[in-house]
């Protein structure tokens, strides 16, 4: 890390002040680095002295029926940009509270075999004689104009109202 240009280095045990590179010499740098390293070694990793922790970005790009209580419809194409696929863990309406890897990966699945659905239905690609296949693909296309007839008329009617009120 400190090779590579960071200023700052803390490991995760609860009482570490970490080590600040911003105003060592160069020529310093890798001693201090060492040092602080066997330092880090020497204390081991004891039960409850270590806060080790992940990130799981949830609930901040969530699926849904309407534009109002979510960024993306429920095959994941946000509503304001169309052709904009989200298919992580941010789909989700919330936090989860447990590790989330499952759940993400089942959601990109569906989301990605949905987008694949639909690009085989506009390129006329699906076989006919594969009815369930060739419903599904027809909900989704009838979805997703469903989704912008909405939009636009919601848009339009946003127009109507602000220019109507300035008249």
């Amino acid at each position: 890390m400190a090779k590579s240009g960071a200023d700052y280095l803390r490991s995760c045990h609860n009482d570490d002040k970490g080590l600040n590179l911003e105003h060592v010499k160069a020529e310093e740098k890798e001693a201090a680095v060492q040092k602080y390293n066997d330092s880090i070694t020497s204390r081991s990793m004891p039960k409850y002295t270590m806060s080790v922790f992940s990130a799981h970005q949830m609930g901040t790009c969530r699926l849904g029926s309407f534009p109002s209580t979510s960024a993306a419809d429920e095959d994941g194409e946000l509503w304001d940009c169309d052709d904009l696929y989200v298919a992580d863990a941010s789909t989700l309406p919330t936090a989860s509270g447990a590790n989330p890897m499952l759940t993400t990966l089942a959601i990109a699945h569906m989301i990605a075999n949905r987008i694949a659905l639909r690009l085989q239905y506009e390129d006329d690609r699906i076989d006919p004689v594969d009815e369930d296949d060739m419903f599904h693909a027809i909900q989704l296309a009838a979805r997703r104009d469903d989704r912008r007839e909405r939009a636009n008329s919601l848009v339009e009617c946003l127009l109507n109202l602000i220019f109507s009120r300035g008249s």
